[in-house]
């Protein structure tokens, strides 16, 4: 098991036995662990996907909870390995050394007299002994001989040969014993380049030696004198070193002068270095998001952006907003089989969709007059008026990319679209089709174009305002500045001039402008000047959401506000999987985590500016969404009614646009 501070974490999995049928149970996947309330879950959560685990088997530090047993079970697969590893080699060496033992003493001899000082290589010297074998056998008997393989084991075990060029093989004395072999001397030829080789390698091992004896004499106790850090000296030695010592003096107060600037210079060097470890930062992990079991990763883009669509022209589509939760609920009902009505949001949303399209029949369409007969559609007609439409679709010239999914609607044998018996994928496939067709529409173009306008002339009536307030501003100020200047001429010139100015103050006072309060008027333009912002955001939000930013590694982050804002920010992955942050903890991370990257990346940079503007409106809906779920398991509602709030809140939709 995973450590935490030093101490094996034993995760506890039994549950009380004083429970109901009916009470909640938080489970955690990959512990089993349950829990009753929401924040005992939360908290334990955060415990695993906080870094602060060290696996048990390899002491990496800094791992969450599922990265530590992942290292656990790596390590002890690799023992395994390791284990089959040495038995293999065990048997590998004891057949070696059994081939070595049966190797025959007939050719052991002239083998070895033919090795002696070859510097041939080891493929060329098996041939030439396998041919010299086979000529001094009698009459070419070769059933006795041996093979390549026992030759090269043989030559292995009793040769040996140094690693420089045209190194000669050299047979081992025990070797040389075993078979009462007289060993030649070595020829002048290759005596001298073993002897340089010799040589070099007693300098190395010299050095290493020194280098040894160096680190053993470094750990050594050592004596304090004189405030200095002085080695154990022998007895013998004590008189050469008070020697040293007398003369070391001498030189030392000529070199005083020179030693205190170098001092200044390191102690400034110092400085500096521990100024740049502070500002080195401690990298902060990529915090590792969550995601839903029910919805699949790839499907739930899909449905969140057509929940968008359907929210922001719901006056358009005369469909009333409502959450995301209840949507998503909605469409993945799986108690329709009874023959159980299906809820309102799932019909009007689909029947208004349906309702534009059937407004708007293109010319390309041949089978008109069975579209006009849907002039009128409502729950009962609606699931064969999707199969007609679709027809129309495949017998007109448009082209549009339809999944594999909902293929079978386009055959003509198909009559009827049947949502209850239809899998979450194919419902959520078919909704994303309505909407792509919505969107080119005549309707919703408008709506678009009129948003345009009215963005354009925000700005424009903007733009007055700022220009007519800052005109009044400066003409304040230059009425000021010309006052000040007549007072000045009136001080310094005697009372004949006064009297000619007291003539002239009913002509100076109709050209004054009105007084203007400094302060309250750029209080007053700051004011206008946020809420054009928001309605300039509300717009561009209406036109295209935009994402809040992308990561180094091509990963985009959605927040969808607005008046049913999800308490999550969304993460899309290059290959199109959706996760989801739900608190303003791992929010937090993120973005210690961006910053600790350094801020190179310009999509980086964007993505934190971004998250710092909208931090406090990410962590009110986070927790607001936490609170309306701790509100649900709290209420004191009965058992059946705390049900259908928790598992079925889209049954008390009401579609209030629908009477306007």
């Amino acid at each position: 098991m995973p450590l935490l501070k030093g101490t094996k974490w034993q995760p506890k999995v039994k549950l009380p036995t004083s429970l109901d049928r009916n009470s909640e149970i938080f489970v955690i996947r990959f512990t089993k662990e349950a829990f009753q309330s929401i924040d005992e879950y939360y908290d334990r959560l955060d415990l695993y996907r906080s870094r602060c685990w060290t696996c048990a088997a390899t002491k990496k530090s800094k791992l969450t909870y599922e990265e530590a047993l992942l290292s656990e079970k790596m390590a002890k697969l690799k023992k395994r390995m390791s284990k089959n590893a040495s038995k293999k080699k065990e048997l590998s060496d004891r057949q070696s050394a059994k081939k070595v033992v049966k190797f025959p003493k007939e050719f052991a001899v002239p083998i070895l007299t033919k090795i002696q000082f070859s510097t041939k290589n080891l493929n060329e010297l098996i041939d030439d002994l396998k041919s010299y074998l086979i000529n001094k056998a009698a009459r070419g008997r070769t059933n006795g001989l041996p093979s390549k393989s026992t030759l090269k084991s043989f030559i292995s075990n009793a040769t040996e040969r140094h690693r420089y060029r045209n190194s000669p093989f050299i047979i081992k004395k025990a070797y040389a014993k075993k078979f009462n072999l007289t060993l030649k001397e070595m020829p002048k030829k290759l005596l001298a380049a073993h002897q340089d080789h010799l040589q070099k390698l007693k300098k190395s091992n010299s050095s290493m030696k020194r280098k040894a004896d160096s680190n053993s004499n470094s750990k050594r106790k050592t004596l304090k004198a004189n405030g200095k850090q002085v080695r154990k000296i022998d007895k013998k030695k004590v008189k050469d070193v008070k020697l040293k010592k007398v003369r070391k003096k001498s030189k030392s107060d000529k070199k005083d002068k020179d030693k205190h600037g170098k001092k200044d210079k390191a102690s400034k060097k110092d400085k500096n270095k521990t100024s740049k470890k502070d500002k080195k930062e401690i990298l902060v992990e990529w915090p590792i998001p969550s995601r839903d079991g029910d919805p699949l990763p790839l499907i739930l883009g899909d449905l969140l952006m057509s929940w968008k669509f359907l929210n922001t022209f719901g006056k358009c589509l005369k469909l009333y907003p409502f959450p995301f939760e209840h949507f998503q609920l909605a469409m993945s009902q799986s108690d329709l089989t009874n023959g159980s009505a299906l809820c309102d949001l799932i019909v009007h949303s689909f029947t208004c969709l349906l309702s534009i399209l059937f407004n708007e029949i293109p010319d390309d369409f041949q089978s008109k007059e069975n579209l006009r007969n849907y002039r009128v559609i409502n729950n009962h007609n609606w699931e064969r008026a999707v199969v007609i439409y679709l027809h129309g679709l495949r017998e007109s010239d448009a082209v549009i990319n339809i999944p594999e999914c909902i293929r079978n609607l386009m055959d003509s044998n198909c009559s009827r679209f049947s949502f209850s018996l239809s899998s979450f994928e194919a419902r959520v496939q078919l909704l994303k089709v309505l909407t792509d067709l919505v969107v080119e529409s005549v309707t919703i173009r408008q709506c678009l174009d009129d948003a345009v306008d009215d963005l354009h002339d925000l700005k424009r009536t903007w733009r007055v305002e700022k220009a007519d307030v800052m005109r009044r501003l400066k003409e304040n100020k230059s009425a000021s500045k010309l006052d000040e200047s007549i007072e000045s001429e009136n001080i310094g010139s005697g009372g004949d001039s006064s009297f000619d100015n007291k003539e002239n103050e009913p002509a100076e006072n109709e050209k004054k402008p009105i007084p203007v309060d400094r302060e309250f008027e750029e209080q007053q333009l700051k004011r206008k000047e946020t809420r054009f912002l928001n309605a300039t955001s509300f717009q561009t939000s209406f036109l295209r959401h935009p994402y809040i930013g992308r990561d180094s590694s091509n990963r985009t982050y959605w927040f969808f506000d607005g008046s049913h804002a999800i308490g999550r920010l969304y993460v899309e992955d290059g290959d199109g999987q959706w996760t989801y942050y739900c608190t303003p903890k791992e929010v937090d991370t993120l973005i210690l985590h961006l910053k600790s990257k350094g801020l190179k990346n310009e999509n980086e940079k964007e993505l934190y500016t971004n998250l710092l503007r909208d931090k406090e409106n990410l962590s009110m809906t986070m927790q607001k969404h936490i609170d309306d779920i701790r509100r649900l398991t709290e209420c004191r509602h009965s058992v059946r009614l705390q049900t259908i709030l928790r598992d079925k809140p889209y049954l008390g939709y009401v579609n209030k646009y629908v009477n306007e």
